[in-house]
């Protein structure tokens, strides 16, 4: 076997491994860079913040902040590192807020770009 098979057979066992799932992607902050990617599905390592603001319940503006938004979402808890799942979803015509997990999230308008968290 050369030195190349044995690199392809140990890359294809690590994917095996990890379930093929894509490593995580560090905290983006919010997610308005990936505004064009609706119906993509992505996969982050957040610390749970919840002081940051976000607008929406179960659907969020893109310009809320992840890390609050998986607090609110009880995904994690208040600075507990994890890997967060995040949809993409094109924006609403309004988001309606609440008071979840510590967090309170706000009601707003038309928006051109969403997600939802899990």
């Amino acid at each position: 076997m050369t030195r190349y098979s044995i690199l392809i057979f140990s890359v294809i066992a690590l994917l095996v491994a990890g379930c093929g799932s894509a490593p995580a992607l560090p905290d983006p902050g919010n997610l308005t860079e990936y505004r064009d990617n609706a119906g993509e599905t992505f996969r982050f390592q957040v610390t749970g913040d919840a002081d940051l603001g976000i607008w929406g319940t179960d659907v969020y503006t893109d310009d809320s902040s992840l890390a609050a938004a998986a607090v609110h979402a009880g995904v994690l808890e208040d600075g507990e590192d994890g890997v967060v799942t995040v949809t993409i979803l094109p924006g609403e015509d309004g988001y309606t807020g609440s008071d979840r997990n510590g967090v309170i999230s706000m009601d707003y308008g038309s928006w051109p770009g969403s997600y939802k968290v899990e």
